[in-house]
C-alpha cells in the first residue's frame, strides 16, 4: 500500500457528532480518533475537547498530542514479540523461564502469558511503579505462585506483560523495550509521537488519564515506569498506521513492516477457540463476549480497550480499523460507547476510490 489519504473529518459526520456528544455530556473532557478504511485506501481522524494537566494549565487536543492509552499498549507489546518469532529468536511456545530464568513456573509458555492463561493470577491491588519501584515490582511478580495450571481458563492478568517485556529484553541482549520498538515499528511506522518513556516528560506538558469520576488528572499516573502493559502514550495517527498496516498484510507507505504470515497469526484466534484471543488481541469471533466490539463489525474483529478510555479496533472482514483515545476512565467504565462508536463505523460505505498515492500525515 501507499501512504493512505488522511483528512479531518467534517463535524456533520455521524462518527463526529457521536463523539461530540460524549464531551458535551461530560462522559469524555476531550476525543481523539481515526478509521481507516483499505476499501477506498482513505484515513480519517477528529479531535475534540481540551485537556486540564496535573499544574493546572489547559492543552488544547490536536493530533500531536500523545495520550495513555492504557493496556492498548499489550498489543504493542505483544506485537514485538511476533516479531522476534518472525526472526527465528523464539517461539511463542518457548517456556518463559529460557529467557528470563528468575520466572519460576516451567510450564508457562510466552503464549500463556500473551492470552492470559498462564495460571498466573494478581488478587492484590495494583499499583504502577515508578521507575525507583520497578525491580520490587518485578520481584513480587516473580515470586507469585500459580493460581492453577496453564490453559485451564483464561483469567486477564496485567502483570504477565510486564514479564513479557523482561522476556524481550532478554532476547534482544538487553535493549530497552523503547529501543526495540522504536527500531522495528514506531520509526519504520513514522509513528513520531509514540513512546514508552514518559519519565523526562515535564509536568503538565501532557496528558494523564483522568481520576475515575473524571473530575481532574491522576496524578498518580505521571513520571511511571515502562512496563510492557500500561502506560504507552501515543496518539490516534500513530495508531491508525499500526492497524492499516496489518488490514494491509504487514506493509505501509511501500515498506514491509512484517511478514503476511506474522500478520496471520497476530490475527488468528489461539486458543481454540475457547477464549477468544489471539496472541495479540481479543478476538470478537461468533458473538461478542467482551462486549466492547459492537454488533456490526464482522467475526474476525480484533482489538484491545484500555483503562484511560481507549480502543484499537481492526476488522479484517470489513476492511476496517479505528482508534478511539481519550483520558476518561469513566468512558471506560461502560464499554457500549465503545460499541456504538464501532456500529457507526461499521455501517458506513467507502467513500472514494481507493487511495494508492501519496498524502499527507
Amino acid at each position: 500500500m501507499g501512504v493512505p489519504l488522511y483528512r479531518t473529518l467534517p463535524g456533520t459526520d455521524s462518527r463526529v457528532r457521536y463523539l461530540q456528544k460524549l464531551r458535551k455530556s461530560g462522559i469524555t473532557a476531550c476525543f481523539g480518533a481515526a478509521f481507516y478504511d483499505c476499501n477506498d485506501g482513505e484515513a480519517g481522524e477528529t479531535y475534540g475537547g481540551h485537556i486540564v494537566t496535573s499544574n493546572g494549565s489547559t492543552l488544547d487536543q490536536n493530533g500531536e498530542r500523545p495520550f495513555n492509552v492504557g493496556s492498548v499498549t499489550k498489543v504493542i507489546t505483544a506485537s514485538l514479540l511476533i516479531k522476534l518469532a518472525e526472526t527465528g529468536e523464539l517461539t511463542l511456545d518457548d517456556p518463559v523461564a529460557r529467557f528470563v530464568p528468575a520466572y519460576r513456573h516451567a510450564a508457562t509458555t510466552i503464549r500463556h502469558l500473551m492470552t492470559h492463561t498462564s495460571g498466573l493470577q494478581w488478587t492484590t491491588p495494583w499499583k504502577w511503579p515508578r521507575p525507583e519501584e520497578l525491580d520490587a515490582c518485578r520481584a513480587a511478580i516473580y515470586a507469585s505462585e500459580l493460581a492453577e495450571l496453564p490453559e485451564l481458563n483464561a483469567v486477564y492478568c496485567t502483570q504477565g506483560y510486564l514479564i513479557l517485556m523482561d522476556v524481550i529484553e532478554s532476547v534482544t541482549s538487553g535493549q530497552r523495550l523503547e529501543h526495540f520498538a522504536r527500531e522495528v515499528l514506531f520509526e519504520p511506522l513514522g509513528m513520531k509521537h509514540t513512546t514508552f518513556i514518559v519519565t523526562d516528560w515535564e509536568p503538565g506538558s501532557y496528558s494523564l488519564p483522568y481520576d475515575v469520576q473524571n473530575l481532574a488528572p491522576d496524578s498518580s499516573l505521571e513520571g511511571l515506569a515502562a512496563t510492557g502493559e500500561s502506560g504507552l502514550y501515543a496518539t490516534p495517527g500513530d495508531l491508525i498506521r499500526f492497524a492499516a498496516m496489518l488490514l494491509e498484510g504487514g506493509v505501509y507507505g511501500g515498506k514491509t513492516i512484517f511478514s503476511e504470515a506474522a500478520v496471520q497469526a497476530m490475527l488468528s484466534e489461539s486458543t481454540d477457540g475457547r477464549f477468544a484471543k489471539t496472541a495479540v488481541f481479543w478476538s470478537k469471533g461468533s458473538r461478542d463476549r467482551y462486549g466492547c466490539f459492537g454488533d456490526l463489525l464482522s467475526p474476525s474483529a480484533v482489538g484491545h480497550p484500555g483503562f484511560s478510555g481507549c480502543m484499537l479496533m481492526v476488522d479484517p472482514g470489513l476492511g476496517k480499523a479505528g482508534v478511539l483515545v481519550t483520558n476518561s476512565q469513566l468512558l471506560h467504565a461502560d464499554w457500549t460507547y465503545y460499541r456504538r462508536l464501532w456500529n457507526l463505523f461499521a455501517g458506513l460505505p467507502a467513500e472514494g476510490v481507493r487511495a494508492e498515492g501519496a498524502g499527507h500525515v
